[in-house]
């Protein structure tokens, strides 16, 4: 149970690691609030996420596994990416959230993936830097 707020960049970055996330509120967080990086894998479990620029995102062979989140005013949902060098990219699965927004946006990197409930997608974008840099200029 703990509550991160107005964070200038991340909420939580975890790297080379396992790690979970219970009961936590993210709010007004610059950057993500959560971020699974390098070889990683994080749980998030019955979490809220507001007013935030990005809620999960995964990269490098890593993995996020969510259930039961709320997800409010935030620019992008889920990201998953990595680098050419990682087989697969990245994962985001989620089971059973909530979202408001203008926009429930999502990017995947070719060869990763995104898991909501059971449906999959697999990624389209070429290049994510590339593309999350020309979107947001």
């Amino acid at each position: 149970n703990s509550s991160i707020s107005k964070a200038t960049l991340s909420g939580i970055i975890a790297n080379n690691s396992h790690v979970q996330i219970e009961n936590c509120t993210f709010s007004e967080i610059k950057q993500h609030a959560v971020e699974a990086n390098t070889n990683c894998s994080v749980t998030v479990q019955s979490c809220k996420i507001s007013n935030s620029n990005i809620a999960l995102i995964s990269n490098k062979n890593a993995q996020i596994f969510a259930q039961n989140i709320s997800l409010r005013n935030c620019a992008y949902n889920f990201i998953a990416y990595g680098s050419r060098a990682y087989t697969p990219l990245s994962t985001v699965s989620v089971q059973r959230f909530e979202s408001v927004a203008e926009s429930n946006m999502s990017v995947i990197e070719q060869g990763s993936l995104l898991i909501l409930n059971t449906d999959t997608t697999k990624g389209t974008i070429k290049n994510y830097l590339k593309y999350y840099t020309d979107l947001n200029k």
